[in-house]
């Protein structure tokens, strides 16, 4: 392989990694007069910024809020040093039938894309959904959040290729990977008024569910997947609400 080739592959490899993130910390929280706290924490390393020309200040600086209506959402973000990790947390609060309409229109997944993809673009290949609600019924609801395994595959699509970046790299790039995923998690919790069922364990009388799982399943074939069928009743007026007015 020549040399142009093995800069442009590790170029891509690099803005690979940096826009699928190495750790994702989600948390949810639907309470019985309707109002929904979301929380999400991404985390990158800071060593892949010395080989890119993305800037501390692009990974934290979403379009989150260009993409999100804040007039019936209260939103804040910060940024944390953990070690050689640059972290990002953002906060939102609001109605859920807001928050609703939101998640399905698509805007708060593209206010999370690599820097540079436009809204467009939704999660990079459409291959990592952040978070997703599907309304089921009156008052049942899906929710969803994946990464796809193959999108770190290593393995070269056409192996009778015989200039074949993969066949040179592929091993080192996987291997890489291994390294830069090791300790790093996926994580997503909910907490609502009743949840029908979970892909993972649901505790506390049925009003809690939550997934931990390492980022490196990725690079075993093995699909990073929460989903969980939660219903809600007729919101319950807040007590002290009338009480504040």
């Amino acid at each position: 392989m020549n040399t142009m080739k093995k800069r442009l592959f590790i170029l891509l490899a690099i803005t690979f990694v940096l826009s699928g993130c190495f750790e994702v910390d989600q948390s949810l929280i639907i309470k019985k007069n309707g109002s929904t706290e979301y929380k999400v924490t991404m985390v990158v390393d800071q060593s892949l910024l010395l080989l890119s020309d993305i800037s501390e200040e692009e990974i934290c600086n979403s379009s989150l809020s260009q993409g999100i209506d804040i007039g019936s959402f209260m939103v804040s973000s910060r940024e944390f040093r953990r070690g050689e990790d640059i972290g990002c947390t953002y906060e939102m609060k609001g109605p859920f039938e807001d928050f609703f309409i939101l998640v399905s229109s698509g805007n708060l997944d593209a206010a999370f894309n690599a820097p540079g993809s436009g809204p467009s673009k939704k999660n990079k290949t459409n291959s990592q959904e952040l978070l997703s609600i599907e309304k089921i019924s009156n008052n049942r609801y899906r929710i969803t959040s994946s990464i796809r395994s193959d999108e770190f595959d290593s393995a070269p699509e056409d192996k009778s290729s015989e200039d074949n970046p993969f066949d040179e790299l592929g091993s080192l790039f996987k291997k890489s990977l291994g390294v830069a995923f090791t300790g790093r998690k996926f994580i997503f919790a909910l907490e609502s008024p009743k949840i029908i069922n979970s892909s993972h364990s649901i505790t506390n009388n049925g009003k809690k569910t939550r997934v931990e799982v390492p980022m490196s399943n990725l690079l075993n074939g093995k699909d990073i997947y929460f989903e969980s069928t939660f219903q809600l009743d007729e919101f319950e007026e807040d007590p002290f609400s009338n009480f504040l007015k």
